[in-house]
């Protein structure tokens, strides 16, 4: 067994059958809308109406195409298997706290949609270069992003902060889908690769984001823009001008005028939102808490819990407003040990890949971990969790047999091109 040249993680689509090599981009657009909410202000809590046997159809559609890209490929990808482990136990964990806490109904609903989403991806993984995978997610979540702010424009007027019209979903949600594709596009003009069609987009997509009055978003799009920025070789003449501008520009901004301060404060949002750092401290205080027995600390309640109990406040129950609180609660304490090794894993073997994904795969994994202290969702079946899994399938070394001597991996060869350039976003 020999550890696979870093030519092997990106692959090439010359070992795809031909009917295949182009369609990876509609398989994970499928996967997106599958995963995306479809309505706002809503949990699964058992049943099947409408939207939820969609959901479902559509989920099983795209596991299907996946499939039969799969078993008519004629040389599979090479993927290592540890993050696959991890995530299998994590859910058959919390699958079982949901069987002792008597949730096992709803929650084992939820657990099979998450493996769905999980074996999807694996099988795309198996099927088509992983840069040409990450290439098609950023894109699908622009496209539905921009599809989702402009039929939701009239949100504003009403609430004060952008939200998603088709699909419908909440401001955070739509924040997020505009985030991941704004730092695929960063990172295509620190490395001056942008066309005038990717700087419009990176502009529309900023917009959108920021009228979504997240908070969250557009401080970890400036945490990943510096990471990635940090790492550059070398930058444009154009990115510094813009930079030389922007800075001071947004400092006299912010100095001299209160829209940083009105920002911040989301003046003219819905006043019944919440969601502010006090109250999610409040929810998390309460999850120390929620669990009545042994089974429910070390091994959870179950995938479907997403509120809890709170005691002293004007409401009853809030929801579970960070993925590592939502571990705890859902998964118990194994749970949050097993996902602090499943990020430490793949934040250390991002350091593996060259300079030019290793830019844009921890410029990512900074926004999205930075987001899961925040926000719930980072094992769920939610864009959040795809792009995770998907950017820790990338980063895993994939063992393949080989004749000959171990190689190291080449940490050079993952900048060969595939079929698609990897950060188009």
């Amino acid at each position: 067994m020999t550890v696979a040249t870093g030519h092997d993680l990106v692959g090439t689509a010359a070992t795809l059958p031909r009917p295949w090599a182009r369609s990876s981009r509609w398989l994970i657009l499928l996967l997106v809308l599958s995963v995306v909410t479809w309505r706002t202000q809503t949990t699964y809590s058992g049943g099947v109406d409408a939207v939820v046997a969609a959901k479902a159809l559509l989920g099983l559609m795209t596991l299907a195409f996946a499939w039969a890209a799969r078993v008519s490929t004629r040389a599979p990808q090479p993927m290592g298997n540890a993050v696959v482990w991890l995530v299998v136990v994590y859910v058959a964990l919390s699958t079982f706290g949901a069987w002792t806490d008597g949730g096992l109904r709803v929650s084992g609903v939820v657990s099979v949609r998450l493996l769905i989403v999980a074996l999807t991806v694996v099988l795309l993984v198996k099927t088509f270069p992983r840069a040409q995978l990450l290439d098609d997610l950023l894109a699908s979540l622009a496209a539905v992003a921009l599809v989702a702010a402009l039929t939701g424009l009239p949100s504003i007027w009403a609430t004060g902060r952008l939200g998603g019209g088709i699909p419908q979903m909440h401001s955070n949600e739509l924040s997020l889908l505009c985030a991941l594709p704004v730092i695929g596009l960063l990172h295509r003009v620190i490395l001056r690769r942008a066309a005038p069609g990717h700087v419009a987009v990176l502009l529309l997509l900023s917009a959108a984001m920021v009228a979504t009055g997240s908070r969250t978003a557009v401080l970890t799009v400036m945490v990943a823009g510096a990471v990635m920025l940090v790492q550059a070789r070398r930058l444009g003449r154009g990115l510094v001008v813009t930079l030389a501008l922007t800075i001071p520009l947004l400092g006299l901004i912010a100095t001299r005028t209160d829209a940083v301060t009105s920002f911040i404060a989301r003046e003219g949002a819905d006043e019944g939102d919440i969601a502010t750092l006090n109250s999610r401290s409040i929810v998390w205080g309460a999850s120390v808490d929620y669990a009545d027995t042994v089974w429910t600390r070390w091994m959870g309640s179950g995938l479907a819990v997403k509120q809890i109990p709170v005691l002293g406040q004007y409401w009853d129950t809030q929801n579970l407003d960070s993925s590592w609180v939502s571990a705890l609660v859902q998964a118990g304490l194994i749970g949050v040990v097993l996902l602090g090794v499943w990020v430490a894993l793949t934040v250390l073997n991002s350091f593996r890949l060259a300079v030019e994904p290793r830019m844009l795969v921890q410029g990512l994994l900074a926004a999205i971990l930075l987001r899961s202290v925040l926000e719930s969702g980072l094992v769920d079946g939610s864009p959040a969790f795809l792009t995770f899994f998907l950017v820790s399938l990338f980063t895993t070394p994939a063992k393949v047999p080989r004749t000959g001597s171990p190689l190291r991996p080449s940490a050079g060869a993952l900048t060969q091109p595939s079929a698609r350039s990897m950060s188009r976003g």
